[in-house]
């Protein structure tokens, strides 16, 4: 009977995601609302009302999240800018999981640090590339925050012509110089930076870096030496510091963000330094 019970027990934790753990094979409808299936592996989504063609169809990508939490608090906070004709999606990356206890499978699954690499950029394309298919808007508005952002612009530097508009929120843009900061060293080897192939960004590409000005993780200096590099370059980054926020206070108080990404709904950044 004993064994019978943990069997039991084992069955159920797996059905409900596990702690963050589950197998969501038999779970990954690939409706395109909820999940999406990429080669053999399953990205969990987080969904608006479904617009067919919708005008502007935001995907928010979270954060790096060490804390081990669900990953849906950037999509819940950010949704309600959705305007109507809009929808937005919230993107849970590998090794990731949601409150309800669905788990995105896919590269890099096992961690949640040193994990901004090749593989894990062109997971996200992938998964960008099927909803836009899919959904067929007439823009698309990826809004990446912290790792997520680091993500967003490898995305928009390897994959011309995907996402209309890029919005880079507390990137580490640089990841060696984040990681000295945090750590004294660069303890990432493995993840790839982002101002590294910020050339590579189509000049058609509108991109928007926003940070906090209390921020002491992805400190402004990241944003600004980002936004110049690319500048300098040919490739028009417009930046925006936000007073008063930290790094999670960004998120955890949108207003002033919200207010900043509704003046890009209607119409790309123009190109240029601010």
């Amino acid at each position: 009977m004993k064994t019978f019970l943990m069997l039991c027990l084992s069955l159920t934790l797996a059905a409900c995601g596990g702690g963050g753990n589950s197998d969501n094979s038999l779970a990954c409808t690939d409706d395109h609302v909820t999940s999406i299936q990429i080669n053999n592996d399953c990205m969990q989504l987080l969904s608006t009302t479904p617009v067919n063609k919708p005008k502007v169809l935001w995907v928010f990508i979270h954060g790096d999240g060490s804390s081990g939490n669900a990953s849906d608090g950037m999509f819940l906070q950010l949704n309600q800018l959705v305007s109507p004709g809009s929808m937005a999606i919230g993107m849970i990356r590998p090794g990731y999981y949601t409150l309800n206890g669905r788990y995105s499978t896919g590269p890099e699954s096992d961690r949640r640090y040193d994990h901004y690499t090749q593989a894990a950029a062109d997971y996200i394309a992938d998964g960008l590339l099927s909803l836009k298919s899919h959904y067929q808007p007439e823009r698309l508005i990826v809004v990446g925050y912290s790792g997520g952002a680091a993500m967003t612009a490898l995305v928009t530097s390897f994959y011309p012509g995907l996402i209309d508009q890029s919005v880079l929120v507390a990137c580490p843009c640089n990841v060696p110089e984040w990681r000295i900061h945090r750590r004294g060293t660069n303890n990432w080897p493995r993840s790839l930076s982002p101002h590294d192939y910020v050339s590579q960004i189509e000049r058609f590409t509108s991109v928007l870096a926003i940070v906090g000005d209390q921020d002491e993780n992805t400190y402004p200096q990241l944003t600004i030496d980002y936004a110049d590099l690319g500048n300098a370059g040919g490739v028009g980054i417009r930046y925006e510091i936000i007073p008063n926020r930290d790094h999670s206070g960004i998120i955890d108080n949108p207003e002033p963000l919200i207010e900043i990404l509704r003046t890009v709904e209607p119409a790309p950044v123009l190109m240029g330094p601010k």
